[in-house]
């Protein structure tokens, strides 16, 4: 006796690797889709940096001479930075202690100097550069050498301050140099993180 002939499948729709190939090119082509507009956001977003008109109570200088200054430096620091948005202002210039302000939207590590001294070997007060760290700012604390000898009081008053806070797409640098307050200059550079973040 014969065997009764096997019926004959209709294929299966959706298996197979011209099925998968279509699957993988599809999800290939949103990812590309994606990738651009988040490229494209970046380049024509309307988010760039501006730092306020008054910071710790001084004001921004918009001198013609200032803006010049300030044009040129934030092209160097966008150069530094692989072109990323870059801004600087120069805050109370006739004060007693004005400030300079940098912002760029890019990450960077801890202000810090071409070298660091030990203060007991070298017979001083106090180190001539310092990192010194308030809360969510970094600072580098550059002092005139003083003898250990003509003690403290007042030894480690700074000559710059230099602090920063960075995270993600944004660092903010304050300088202090003339008789600079290294709290005033922490606040200064929460203040402008606070504004920009």
């Amino acid at each position: 006796m014969s065997e009764p002939a096997a019926e004959a499948r209709p294929p299966v729709r959706g298996t197979g690797l011209p099925f998968v190939l279509r699957i993988l090119g599809g999800c290939l082509v949103v990812a590309i889709i994606v990738g651009a507009g988040l490229a494209a956001e970046r380049f024509i977003s309307d988010d760039d940096l501006e730092l306020p008109d008054e910071v710790g109570g001084l004001a921004i200088d918009d001198s013609d001479r200032a803006r010049d200054l300030y044009d040129y430096n934030d092209d160097e620091v966008s150069d530094a930075y692989d072109g990323a948005d870059a801004v600087t202002g120069l805050y109370g210039r006739e004060s007693d202690s004005p400030l300079v302000v940098t912002a760029v939207e890019a990450e960077s590590g801890p202000p810090l100097p071409t070298g660091f001294d030990d203060p007991e070997a070298l017979g001083l007060a106090a180190p001539l550069n310092e990192l010194v760290d308030e809360g969510d700012v970094t600072c580098l604390v550059t002092r005139n050498p003083r003898p250990a000898d003509e003690g403290d009081d007042d030894a480690s008053a700074p000559v710059a301050v230099l602090c920063q806070r960075t995270h993600g797409d944004l660092t903010v640098r304050v300088l202090g140099t003339q008789k600079p307050d290294l709290d005033e200059v922490v606040d200064a550079t929460d203040e402008v993180w606070e504004e920009l973040s």
